[in-house]
Protein backbone atom coordinates (compact mmCIF):
# COMPACT_ATOMS: atom_id res chain seq x y z
CA UNK A 1 0.00 0.00 0.00
CA UNK A 2 1.62 3.24 -1.21
CA UNK A 3 1.56 6.47 0.74
CA UNK A 4 2.26 10.04 -0.38
CA UNK A 5 4.58 12.45 1.46
CA UNK A 6 1.49 14.45 2.44
CA UNK A 7 -0.36 11.44 3.88
CA UNK A 8 2.82 10.37 5.63
CA UNK A 9 3.03 13.81 7.26
CA UNK A 10 -0.62 13.64 8.28
CA UNK A 11 -0.26 10.23 9.93
CA UNK A 12 2.90 11.29 11.77
CA UNK A 13 1.30 14.46 13.12
CA UNK A 14 -1.83 12.59 14.23
CA UNK A 15 0.39 10.07 16.05
CA UNK A 16 2.44 12.88 17.67
CA UNK A 17 -0.76 14.51 18.91
CA UNK A 18 -2.54 11.35 20.06
CA UNK A 19 0.42 10.04 22.07
CA UNK A 20 0.61 12.79 24.73
CA UNK A 21 -3.14 12.99 25.26
CA UNK A 22 -3.46 9.26 25.94
CA UNK A 23 -4.04 8.30 29.57
CA UNK A 24 -0.63 6.77 30.40
CA UNK A 25 0.85 6.22 33.86
CA UNK A 26 3.91 8.38 34.55
CA UNK A 27 3.54 10.71 31.55
CA UNK A 28 2.02 14.08 30.75
CA UNK A 29 -1.49 13.41 29.48
CA UNK A 30 -4.73 15.27 28.81
CA UNK A 31 -5.46 14.80 32.55
CA UNK A 32 -2.07 15.74 34.04
CA UNK A 33 1.04 17.81 33.21
CA UNK A 34 4.42 16.66 34.49
CA UNK A 35 6.65 19.48 35.82
CA UNK A 36 8.50 21.08 32.92
CA UNK A 37 6.65 18.94 30.38
CA UNK A 38 3.28 20.58 29.72
CA UNK A 39 1.07 18.85 27.20
CA UNK A 40 0.97 22.07 25.18
CA UNK A 41 4.68 21.65 24.39
CA UNK A 42 4.07 18.18 22.98
CA UNK A 43 1.18 19.35 20.83
CA UNK A 44 3.05 22.37 19.50
CA UNK A 45 6.04 20.18 18.69
CA UNK A 46 3.73 17.83 16.75
CA UNK A 47 2.58 20.69 14.54
CA UNK A 48 6.08 22.12 14.10
CA UNK A 49 7.69 18.99 12.68
CA UNK A 50 5.14 18.45 9.90
CA UNK A 51 7.04 20.27 7.16
CA UNK A 52 10.29 18.43 7.93
CA UNK A 53 8.56 15.05 8.02
CA UNK A 54 6.89 15.67 4.66
CA UNK A 55 10.20 16.81 3.20
CA UNK A 56 11.93 13.65 4.41
CA UNK A 57 9.23 11.39 2.94
CA UNK A 58 9.52 13.28 -0.35
CA UNK A 59 13.26 12.62 -0.55
CA UNK A 60 12.67 8.90 -0.01
CA UNK A 61 9.62 8.51 -2.28
CA UNK A 62 10.40 10.88 -5.12
CA UNK A 63 14.15 11.40 -4.95
CA UNK A 64 14.98 7.79 -4.02
CA UNK A 65 17.14 8.78 -1.06
CA UNK A 66 18.29 5.91 1.14
CA UNK A 67 19.33 8.10 4.08
CA UNK A 68 17.66 7.47 7.43
CA UNK A 69 18.57 10.50 9.54
CA UNK A 70 19.11 13.23 6.93
CA UNK A 71 16.28 15.33 8.44
CA UNK A 72 16.71 14.36 12.11
CA UNK A 73 18.66 17.48 13.17
CA UNK A 74 16.24 19.87 11.46
CA UNK A 75 13.23 18.11 12.99
CA UNK A 76 14.65 18.52 16.50
CA UNK A 77 15.48 22.16 15.82
CA UNK A 78 12.11 23.19 14.40
CA UNK A 79 10.20 21.30 17.09
CA UNK A 80 11.02 24.07 19.58
CA UNK A 81 9.25 26.95 17.84
CA UNK A 82 6.54 28.62 19.97
CA UNK A 83 7.32 26.45 23.02
CA UNK A 84 9.81 26.11 25.86
CA UNK A 85 13.37 25.78 24.58
CA UNK A 86 14.13 22.41 26.12
CA UNK A 87 14.40 19.94 23.27
CA UNK A 88 11.93 17.10 23.63
CA UNK A 89 10.55 14.22 21.56
CA UNK A 90 14.12 13.31 20.56
CA UNK A 91 13.66 9.58 21.13
CA UNK A 92 10.25 9.77 19.50
CA UNK A 93 11.73 11.45 16.42
CA UNK A 94 14.44 8.79 16.20
CA UNK A 95 11.85 6.00 16.35
CA UNK A 96 9.63 7.90 13.94
CA UNK A 97 12.29 8.31 11.26
CA UNK A 98 13.08 4.60 11.49
CA UNK A 99 9.34 3.87 11.32
CA UNK A 100 8.78 6.18 8.33
CA UNK A 101 11.65 4.60 6.37
CA UNK A 102 10.42 1.15 7.33
CA UNK A 103 6.89 2.07 6.23
CA UNK A 104 8.05 3.41 2.87
CA UNK A 105 10.09 0.28 2.20
CA UNK A 106 7.31 -2.17 3.15
CA UNK A 107 4.21 -3.27 1.22
CA UNK A 108 2.14 -4.34 4.20
CA UNK A 109 1.79 -3.72 7.91
CA UNK A 110 2.99 -7.24 8.70
CA UNK A 111 6.07 -6.77 6.52
CA UNK A 112 6.84 -3.43 8.16
CA UNK A 113 6.65 -4.87 11.67
CA UNK A 114 9.37 -7.35 10.74
CA UNK A 115 11.49 -4.86 8.78
CA UNK A 116 12.88 -2.60 11.51
CA UNK A 117 16.25 -4.35 11.74
CA UNK A 118 16.69 -4.24 7.98
CA UNK A 119 15.92 -0.51 7.94
CA UNK A 120 18.73 0.14 10.39
CA UNK A 121 21.15 -2.20 8.65
CA UNK A 122 20.48 -0.69 5.21
CA UNK A 123 22.19 2.55 6.19
CA UNK A 124 25.63 4.04 5.72
CA UNK A 125 28.25 6.05 7.55
CA UNK A 126 26.53 9.34 6.72
CA UNK A 127 23.53 8.24 8.77
CA UNK A 128 25.78 7.87 11.80
CA UNK A 129 27.23 11.34 11.21
CA UNK A 130 23.70 12.78 10.87
CA UNK A 131 22.61 11.01 14.05
CA UNK A 132 25.51 12.42 16.09
CA UNK A 133 24.83 15.92 14.74
CA UNK A 134 21.21 15.63 15.88
CA UNK A 135 22.17 14.53 19.38
CA UNK A 136 24.68 17.33 19.74
CA UNK A 137 21.74 19.66 19.37
CA UNK A 138 19.35 17.60 21.50
CA UNK A 139 21.75 17.35 24.43
CA UNK A 140 22.49 21.08 24.39
CA UNK A 141 19.40 21.60 26.59
CA UNK A 142 19.53 18.28 28.47
CA UNK A 143 18.92 18.33 32.19
CA UNK A 144 22.40 16.92 32.88
CA UNK A 145 24.10 19.30 30.48
CA UNK A 146 26.02 18.73 27.29
CA UNK A 147 27.40 15.18 27.21
CA UNK A 148 30.65 16.19 25.54
CA UNK A 149 32.61 13.08 26.50
CA UNK A 150 30.03 10.76 24.94
CA UNK A 151 29.85 12.85 21.77
CA UNK A 152 33.64 12.89 21.47
CA UNK A 153 33.82 9.12 21.84
CA UNK A 154 31.12 8.60 19.23
CA UNK A 155 32.81 10.97 16.78
CA UNK A 156 36.19 9.30 17.28
CA UNK A 157 34.74 5.86 16.51
CA UNK A 158 32.33 6.81 13.73
CA UNK A 159 34.69 6.02 10.84
CA UNK A 160 34.96 2.38 11.94
CA UNK A 161 31.31 1.59 11.16
CA UNK A 162 29.58 1.27 7.81
CA UNK A 163 25.97 1.24 9.04
CA UNK A 164 23.88 2.58 11.89
CA UNK A 165 22.82 -0.81 13.28
CA UNK A 166 26.39 -1.98 13.86
CA UNK A 167 27.46 1.40 15.21
CA UNK A 168 24.74 1.25 17.84
CA UNK A 169 26.71 -1.60 19.39
CA UNK A 170 29.27 1.02 20.42
CA UNK A 171 26.64 2.98 22.30
CA UNK A 172 25.48 -0.20 23.99
CA UNK A 173 29.03 -0.89 25.19
CA UNK A 174 29.19 2.66 26.55
CA UNK A 175 26.07 2.06 28.66
CA UNK A 176 26.04 -1.39 30.25
CA UNK A 177 23.55 -0.59 33.01
CA UNK A 178 20.17 -2.14 32.01
CA UNK A 179 18.33 0.34 34.23
CA UNK A 180 19.36 3.32 32.09
CA UNK A 181 17.25 4.73 29.27
CA UNK A 182 20.22 4.54 26.87
CA UNK A 183 20.69 0.82 27.41
CA UNK A 184 16.96 0.09 27.19
CA UNK A 185 16.51 2.14 24.03
CA UNK A 186 19.46 0.59 22.17
CA UNK A 187 18.43 -2.92 23.16
CA UNK A 188 14.93 -2.25 21.83
CA UNK A 189 16.33 -0.81 18.62
CA UNK A 190 18.76 -3.66 17.95
CA UNK A 191 16.03 -6.21 18.58
CA UNK A 192 13.92 -4.61 15.86
CA UNK A 193 11.55 -2.63 18.10
CA UNK A 194 9.50 -5.56 19.43
CA UNK A 195 7.41 -3.22 21.58
CA UNK A 196 6.17 -1.37 18.50
CA UNK A 197 5.12 -4.74 17.12
CA UNK A 198 3.36 -5.61 20.35
CA UNK A 199 1.47 -2.31 20.43
CA UNK A 200 0.23 -2.85 16.89
CA UNK A 201 -0.67 -6.50 17.35
CA UNK A 202 -2.70 -5.70 20.48
CA UNK A 203 -4.88 -3.10 18.73
CA UNK A 204 -8.50 -4.18 19.11
CA UNK A 205 -10.79 -2.13 16.92
CA UNK A 206 -13.78 -3.10 19.03
CA UNK A 207 -12.16 -1.02 21.80
CA UNK A 208 -10.90 1.64 19.42
CA UNK A 209 -7.34 2.67 18.56
CA UNK A 210 -6.91 5.10 21.46
CA UNK A 211 -8.12 2.74 24.17
CA UNK A 212 -6.10 -0.14 22.69
CA UNK A 213 -2.84 1.82 22.87
CA UNK A 214 -3.66 3.05 26.38
CA UNK A 215 -4.38 -0.51 27.53
CA UNK A 216 -1.19 -1.90 26.01
CA UNK A 217 0.93 0.90 27.47
CA UNK A 218 -0.39 0.37 30.99
CA UNK A 219 -0.14 -3.42 30.69
CA UNK A 220 3.50 -3.28 29.55
CA UNK A 221 4.30 -0.71 32.25
CA UNK A 222 2.81 -2.97 34.92
CA UNK A 223 4.72 -6.00 33.59
CA UNK A 224 8.04 -4.16 33.51
CA UNK A 225 8.01 -1.15 35.87
CA UNK A 226 11.76 -0.64 35.37
CA UNK A 227 11.24 0.19 31.70
CA UNK A 228 11.47 3.96 31.28
CA UNK A 229 8.01 5.41 30.61
CA UNK A 230 9.45 7.86 28.09
CA UNK A 231 10.65 4.99 25.93
CA UNK A 232 7.30 3.26 26.16
CA UNK A 233 5.49 6.46 25.23
CA UNK A 234 7.77 7.10 22.25
CA UNK A 235 7.26 3.60 20.90
CA UNK A 236 3.50 3.85 21.33
CA UNK A 237 3.56 6.91 19.06
CA UNK A 238 5.58 5.06 16.43
CA UNK A 239 3.03 2.25 16.59
CA UNK A 240 0.18 4.73 16.15
CA UNK A 241 1.84 6.14 13.04
CA UNK A 242 2.59 2.75 11.50
CA UNK A 243 -0.91 1.41 12.07
CA UNK A 244 -2.63 4.57 10.81
CA UNK A 245 -0.45 4.72 7.71
CA UNK A 246 -1.94 1.45 6.45
CA UNK A 247 -5.57 2.51 6.97
CA UNK A 248 -7.78 4.07 4.30
CA UNK A 249 -8.10 7.74 5.36
CA UNK A 250 -11.46 8.01 3.60
CA UNK A 251 -13.06 5.26 5.66
CA UNK A 252 -11.03 4.86 8.85
CA UNK A 253 -12.15 6.78 11.93
CA UNK A 254 -9.85 7.17 14.94
CA UNK A 255 -11.76 6.50 18.12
Amino acid sequence: MKITPQKNRQCVQIAFILEPILDKNGCSTRFHDLPGKPISDFLISAINIGQIIEGYADTVINKKSRQLFSHFHNAIQISNEYKSKKYMNVGLLEAMFVSIKTRLDSNSLEEALNNYKNTQKNTNNQDIVDYIKAFKLAWSTARNGYKRDIIETMEKEVSKYSNFYDWYELKLMMSKDPSTSTFQWIRESREGYPLIKRFVEEIDESNGLIKSIENSYNKIHAENPLLKVGILADLSAAALFLYLSYQDPETYMVK
